[in-house]
């Protein structure tokens, strides 16, 4: 059921019929419906279900300035819907690479309580411009500057792809899809300003965690996701590849969610 708040606020779906209160966070470029596809008939029949756009992504019309497509900011966004729909018990929360990143943002600010976080493929240790991201913002230069369709030619042979080709050819042409997304010229500032961010990294949380990293992932190295693990004292597991092998990627994420959500 998707719903909007009387209030100018991200749009988001509701959903589920559990007692138990589940945000779900995309990651950069994606929407809602990315971590939505996540939460099986299991987690939906335990857990109510919330799912944001975020800031210059999906339905959400909030303002989308440079300077407000920060971690801080897309925070704060969530917290505003939180408090708007959300029952009072604590969330558990689980974020995709950007959202991730916006997941730990929110319990180092610690205005809503959460018990639970899982971190699929973060890209994010707590500093800017992460390494993995280094396309990001040529993919904004060549979308302002030659459009959708020319741009997405000119990226494809550029030295940015045959960098992230070297590591896995279907990791390259994922990116492609920024090309393909909606309002991409529009929105192309966000593949700039939101690696220009960093997520605050919060104390070793005292909530259940889990990280969960794959292998040959250019864009979310599993480095990264080992060092956010360690940070925060929690567990890592490594899946299938989610370009190499995405069917399975999604089935062991789908479950590793289902299990968390059932242990919490």
């Amino acid at each position: 059921m998707s719903r909007r708040p009387a209030r100018e606020r991200l749009a988001f779906d509701i959903t589920g019929n559990g007692d138990q209160p589940l945000l779900l966070l995309h990651g950069l470029g994606a929407d809602r419906n990315q971590p939505l596809s996540l939460a099986d008939a299991t987690v939906r029949s335990r857990c109510q279900v919330l799912a944001p756009d975020l800031r210059a992504h999906g339905a959400t019309t909030l303002d989308e300035r440079e300077e407000l497509l920060t971690f801080s900011q897309m925070a704060a966004d969530v917290e505003e819907v939180i408090s708007d729909v959300a029952p009072e018990q604590p969330l558990v929360v689980v974020g995709i690479s950007m959202g991730a990143g916006i997941a730990t943002q929110l319990l180092a600010r610690g205005k809503v309580a959460i018990r639970g976080l899982v971190l699929i493929r973060p890209a994010w240790c707590w500093q800017s411009h992460p390494a993995g991201l280094f396309a990001f913002p040529h993919i904004t230069q060549l979308l302002r500057r030659d459009g959708p369709a020319k741009g997405k030619v000119r990226f494809r042979n550029s030295e940015h792809y045959a960098s992230i080709a070297a590591s896995s050819t279907a990791a390259a042409d994922a990116l492609l899809g920024q090309f393909d997304a909606p309002k991409a010229v529009e929105r192309a500032q966000r593949l700039t300003a939101i690696p220009a961010s960093a997520p605050v990294r919060p104390a070793t949380p005292d909530v259940a965690r889990l990280v969960i990293g794959s292998e040959k992932d250019p864009v979310h190295p599993l480095s990264v996701a080992e060092r956010v693990a360690e940070d925060l004292a929690a567990p890592l597991e490594i899946v299938s590849p989610r370009y190499d092998a995405p069917e399975h990627h999604y089935t062991q994420v789908a479950c590793a969610i289902r299990d968390f959500v059932q242990d919490v």
